[in-house]
């Protein structure tokens, strides 16, 4: 992006912020619903804290909440509530007023929502009116002073500033008329979403309108104007302008509280500091990037995952209806299970690339060093946290779920750990480490089934806030989530692979093993893994592979991997083969039922090389011969006596079908 791309990008921005704060004011007002404006708190209300971060109840309390009579401005008393709810909602007064905040508010919007070029023209209109209004009130202000100097007396004539609107030229304003652009602008999104679909609209809208800049921009402006209200309201208190300059870490975090519970109180500025955390995020994978030496996977980042789950965590728990002390103490929480989140990003982060260096035997002993690194941190950051918080907090839901994160993180990184480990131990071993695969299924089925056990505690947990504490469509919706994805998923996809696990083994059992006078007339490697046979089984087809290897193989199919013969035929599979009927023929109608069963005959190896047709007639009884030096299923017609023999002599014929390099057990062919 060159330079001018880039100052339109960041002037696009700034025109895009004051309708964003205009939202903010309107939010803050309600629509005009209640009375009661947001708390606007001061530097006054904080100093009553002995310990403004930690006390008895965890956290600092604002007097605010436990004063009635410490109110400021914007509050209003419970005397205030009753002669509110004498007024009714539906007055005209009410009414006109809660229309004008939504207008204002839709104008707002679709302000935000123009173009670029439209909105250029906007702003040149309202800033030629502003220039009006300034210039009359500065020439109204300008002959006051001169009449006052003057000595005679002279009438005094005041035009009303209407007169001075009316000479202004309108004609870009008139251009631009509201009603079409918001037609033009509905027609565009229907088009978009009837040729490319709703994600395309949402996707090409939010590039253009550069949504997480402009939030962003819009936060810290906002957090800035916080700031110096505060850092204002403490130069005033102490009386000297140089006191600015020694503020202590009390004062620091009395400003830093009031910020934090004035910057996620409404939606416009939850948006915000949303965006702000996103941005955060974002760099801290960048960090881990940089230091395990790896790329970003764009549609995963852990800027957008965080961003999505701090939104989440936001709305679930109503962070913006709290008021005060609860809201402060909420966000911190929620904070502290962002944190546990990205320390699970991370370890999936550093989990490939520590299985990659350890089948690589990548000789490089820093890309060795950095994953390590990170592990230990993963290792150390959690137990530091559950430190901290069990020695200072009072057990709650809350904690419970942040501990069974933070136990996760540990167990999940002493699992990756673990296994590497074992791969490199393996990866500098002479002889075929034929356990290894073993010792990797025990340790991850372990790690796993902490990890669901937790996964069933965190639902509990969460049902028990959702009935007990604070409910809500959107943790009920996130519950059902978790429920299908973390408990049935995880439970679902590892029976799965145990059962296939177990089947594999019983198959493997079944087979016999190599002894070592027949290791060393084998003399050669597994054809699967290219390892020297210390040990090996013997399958059917008379192939050696390593046990191992074989159950691995197992697990995508049943067929030898060199000649692609079934290696495992239990009971009731020889059964169904054998009662198969082959294709084309077709069982006799009002057939003998002592003659409806089928034979097959079996060589030494077990292969099945005659099978008679079902339900056949024993005068005209048919057999299915396997033909094995020709690869061909021979179906033949046989004689049951010498009369049925000569009478059918002519119709004795051999229809050979061509069949693969195997014979297909589902029908006997």
């Amino acid at each position: 992006m060159n330079l001018q791309a880039q100052a339109l990008s960041i002037l696009d921005t700034a025109l895009r912020v004051p309708p964003l704060f205009v939202m903010d004011e309107v939010l803050k007002c309600c629509f005009g619903f209640s009375n009661n404006m947001h708390v606007r708190y001061r530097y006054s209300n904080f100093l009553a804290d002995e310990n403004p971060f930690l006390n008895a109840e965890g956290f600092g309390r604002s007097p605010l909440e436990d004063d009635p009579t410490n109110l400021t401005d914007d509050t209003h008393t419970p005397d205030d509530d009753d002669d509110d709810d004498n007024t009714s909602l539906l007055s005209p007064s009410t009414l006109t007023k809660i229309l004008v905040f939504l207008l204002v508010y839709m104008t707002a919007m679709v302000v935000f929502l123009l173009t670029s070029k439209r909105l250029q023209q906007m702003y040149l209109v309202v800033g030629s009116m502003a220039t009006v209004v300034a210039g009359y009130q500065l020439n109204m202000a300008t002959m006051q002073h001169l009449l006052a100097m003057s000595t005679t007396a002279t009438p005094q004539h005041n035009f009303p500033l209407v007169y001075s609107l009316l000479s202004l030229n309108t004609s870009a304003l008139m251009d631009m008329n509201g009603i079409e652009v918001v037609v033009e602008g509905y027609r565009y999104a229907r088009r978009v979403m009837t040729d490319f679909g709703l994600h395309a609209l949402l996707e090409s809208e939010w590039v253009r309108l550069n949504v997480p800049n402009v939030l962003r921009t819009f936060w810290v402006i906002r957090v800035i104007q916080h700031v110096m209200s505060l850092v204002a309201e403490i130069v005033y208190a102490r009386g000297d302008y140089r006191s600015i300059f020694l503020l202590g870490v009390e004062d620091v975090y009395v400003i830093f509280k009031a910020v934090m519970i004035q910057g996620c109180e409404t939606a416009v500025a939850l948006l915000g500091m949303t965006s702000v955390v996103s941005y955060v995020s974002h760099y801290v994978g960048v960090l881990f990037q940089m230091i395990l030496l790896t790329t970003e996977d764009d549609e995963r980042s852990m800027g957008t995952v965080c961003a999505i789950l701090f939104f989440i965590l936001a709305e679930q728990s109503g962070l913006t209806v709290m008021e005060g002390e609860k809201r402060f103490v909420r966000l911190c929480r929620n904070f502290c299970l962002l944190f546990t989140a990205m320390l699970h990003f991370i370890h999936n982060m550093v989990n490939p690339v520590l299985m990659s260096l350890s089948a690589s035997c990548n000789p490089a002993m820093y890309r060795h060093t950095r994953a390590l690194f990170v592990c230990l941190l993963l290792f150390s950051l959690p137990l530091v946290l559950l430190y901290i918080l069990w020695s200072f907090y009072p057990l709650s839901t809350w904690l419970l779920a942040v501990s069974a994160f933070s136990i996760q993180v540990v167990v999940k990184t002493l699992v990756s750990v673990l296994i590497y480990s074992l791969f490199l131990v393996d990866a500098y071993r002479n002889q075929f480490w034929e356990r290894l695969d073993d010792h990797v299924y025990y340790i991850s089925a372990f790690g796993n089934s902490v990890e669901f056990v937790f996964g069933i505690l965190l639902f509990f947990n969460g049902a028990w806030i959702y009935f007990f504490e604070s409910g809500g469509s959107i943790r009920a919706f996130m519950m059902c989530v978790h429920a299908y994805f973390n408990i049935w998923c995880e439970a679902k996809n590892g029976w799965t692979v145990f059962m296939k696990r177990r089947t594999a083994v019983k198959k493997i059992d079944s087979l016999p093993e190599a002894t070592t006078d027949q290791l060393s007339a084998h003399d050669d490697v597994c054809a699967i893994c290219f390892q020297e046979l210390q040990s090996a089984r013997i399958t059917r087809c008379n192939h050696y592979f390593h046990s191992v290897c074989l159950r691995k193989w197992l697990y995508v199919q049943d067929s030898c991997p060199l000649c692609h013969e079934i290696l495992y035929r239990t009971e009731s599979h020889e059964n169904t083969h054998a009662q198969t009927p082959a294709p084309g023929i077709h069982p006799a109608e009002g057939g003998d039922e002592d003659n409806a069963h089928t034979q097959a005959h079996t060589d030494e190896q077990g292969n099945t090389d005659v099978i008679q047709g079902e339900n056949m007639n024993t005068t005209d009884r048919r057999d299915i011969v396997i033909d094995n030096e020709v690869g061909e299923a021979v179906i033949q017609r046989q004689e049951n006596s010498e009369e049925n023999s000569q009478e059918n002599s002519e119709e004795n014929s051999i229809l050979r079908r061509r069949r693969e390099s195997h014979i297909d057990e589902d029908i006997g062919q």
